[in-house]
């Protein structure tokens, strides 16, 4: 065999390898992201979001608009936050047990992706004996992340920091308030608006009202 076809041979091996290499780091992009696609315009610039899909603990994909119609209540977190994130959940466990028979959801976005993956995420779940049907654990693209929230939620997102309030979002997905879990005024408001929230109807009853 000539040098000359060894060498074009390698130059191919090595191509080949690449686009593989390439391809296989876009669909794992993808998959993290939770749909990084989303909200894309066909212009090549960006939507501001008005839904958002990311990854539940089980990997599969979980487009907020399924909530539509339902009352759900939001926040950040991340699993290797010392106390703080800790304390937080445990007080949304209390809520779930209080609202979530009324049917009020719940979601928690990590703020740190790296880290917190489906399986940390799922681990993280168990250990609160969260139940997916009313509270939701979900991670995704830190980038991603951070626009759903400064676009849907309006608030500053960062790798391990994040807003300390509970966002109450209506039957129409948009974000009603905004509640400190830790403090007891601010807490009976949430109460009050929860219930308010509880008595809306949902648009498709509100269309066949019409």
């Amino acid at each position: 065999m000539s040098r000359q076809l060894v060498f074009w041979l390698a130059v191919m091996l090595l191509f080949a390898g690449g686009m593989t290499v390439w391809f296989a780091t876009k669909e794992l992009g993808q998959s993290q992201s939770g749909g990084v696609e989303v909200g894309e315009a066909s212009n090549g610039e960006t939507d501001p979001l008005t839904d958002f899909t990311l990854i539940k603990p089980g990997g599969e994909r979980f487009k907020s608009s399924a909530l539509d119609g339902q009352v759900w209540v939001a926040s950040f977190f991340f699993t290797t936050c010392p106390q703080n994130c800790w304390q937080m959940n445990l007080r949304i466990k209390e809520l779930v047990k209080q609202y979530g028979p009324q049917g009020v959801r719940f979601v928690s976005i990590t703020c740190n992706p790296d880290v917190d993956t489906p399986y940390k995420m799922a681990q993280y779940a168990d250990k609160l004996l969260a139940d997916e049907g009313q509270w939701l654990f979900l991670t995704g693209n830190l980038d991603y992340i951070q626009r759903v929230g400064k676009e849907f939620f309006t608030v500053t997102v960062k790798a391990g920091t994040h807003t300390e309030h509970l966002m109450t979002v209506d039957r129409h997905g948009e974000v009603q308030g905004y509640f400190k879990w830790n403090d007891p005024e601010q807490m009976k408001l949430f109460d009050d608006q929860i219930q308010q929230l509880l008595k809306e109807q949902p648009a498709l009853e509100e269309s066949a009202a019409g």
